[in-house]
């Protein structure tokens, strides 16, 4: 068997005391296609927001070792989210993988159209090489400085 493409283990999310999310797992194998089907406030969007954002802190995570250090990679997410807001604003955060949560989740603005197919593709992508990055840098960076 392959190794999944994604594998969620016991995600939760609460809000207040609402249970949004409890303790949902998931492996995606190269080649299958899922969907998610529920009543409404079932959870979906709220999963579909937590993944995307894993798949986007990756890239802070490739900052922050290559800078070798937090503060690079502060300073890397505020720069990647006003530029999210602002490609957002002139309308074309539907092909920019940083804004696609704000789009999700409506803080873009009521009249902003949700992410295309290219943004999510963006998102999936961007997750993938800015973790197999990481990987990388970790295997040969040099570890004594």
């Amino acid at each position: 068997m392959n190794p999944a493409i994604v594998a969620v283990r016991g995600v939760s999310k609460r809000y207040g005391t609402v249970m949004a999310v409890d303790e949902v797992s998931l492996d995606v194998q190269p080649g299958e296609v899922y969907a998610l089907l529920g009543l409404n406030g079932a959870g979906k969007t709220t999963l579909i927001r937590l993944l995307l954002t894993v798949a986007l802190t990756t890239t802070y995570g490739l900052v922050a070792s290559a800078g070798r250090g937090y503060l690079v990679a502060v300073a890397a997410m505020f720069v990647s989210l006003l530029a999210a807001q602002v490609i957002a604003a002139l309308g074309y955060g539907a092909w920019f993988p940083w804004s696609v949560p704000s789009l999700l989740s409506g803080v873009a603005g009521p009249d902003q159209s949700g992410p295309g197919l290219l943004g999510m593709a963006g998102v999936a992508v961007v997750g993938v090489a800015a973790s197999v990055a990481t990987a990388i840098w970790w295997r040969h960076a040099d570890q004594d400085q």
